[in-house]
C-alpha cells in the first residue's frame, strides 16, 4: 500500500509497452474514492539523455543535484551516448549538463568511476568518434569533466 494525499491507494504494476517514450520507473495509483482515476509519476532514471534533432545529437549529463559529477553509471551512460552518436547519422554532437551551476566538477569521490574507467567515455580515447563534438560549458567545468 502507498499514501497518496492522506488516503490510502494501490500500486499497479506498469505495462512498459504504453509508456516506451519515458524510461525510468512509472508508478501508477488509483485513488479509491476517486472513481478509479489513476495518478502517473514517471522517475526518470537517464542520468545521460541523448536527443537528436536535424541531424545535431544533443547529450545532456543530467545529474544536477551532483553538479553532473561522473559516477560508474554517468560514465558507463555517457560512453553509451557517444558510441549511439558514432554509429548514427546525426553529423554533429552537443555535450552539455542540466542545471545553471555546473558543466561537471568531474569525478563522483563518493562513486569514482572504475568499471568503466574515466578515460573510456572520453571521446576519441575510449570511443572512436569521427564526427565533431561541440562542448556547451555552463557553469563549473572541473578535473575530469576538462578532458
Amino acid at each position: 500500500m502507498a499514501r497518496l494525499h492522506g488516503s490510502s491507494a494501490v500500486l499497479f504494476p506498469h505495462d512498459p509497452a504504453a509508456d516506451c517514450q519515458a524510461p525510468g520507473i512509472v508508478l501508477q495509483f488509483r485513488h479509491p474514492n476517486s472513481n478509479n482515476q489513476h495518478v502517473r509519476i514517471i522517475l526518470s532514471s537517464e542520468l545521460v539523455t541523448y536527443t537528436s534533432k536535424d541531424m545535431i545529437a544533443t547529450i545532456a549529463i543530467n545529474r544536477p543535484e551532483k553538479l553532473n559529477a561522473l559516477s560508474n553509471d554517468v560514465v558507463a551512460q555517457i560512453r553509451d551516448a557517444f558510441i549511439r552518436f558514432r554509429d548514427s547519422d546525426d553529423r554533429c554532437a552537443i555535450v552539455t549538463g542540466t542545471g545553471e551551476r555546473a558543466f561537471s566538477v568531474g569525478a563522483d569521490l563518493t562513486d569514482p568511476p572504475s568499471d568503466p574507467e574515466l578515460w573510456e567515455c572520453m571521446p576519441g580515447v575510449g570511443v572512436d568518434v569521427y564526427k565533431p563534438i561541440i562542448a556547451a560549458v555552463n557553469g563549473y567545468c572541473v578535473g575530469g569533466a576538462y578532458v
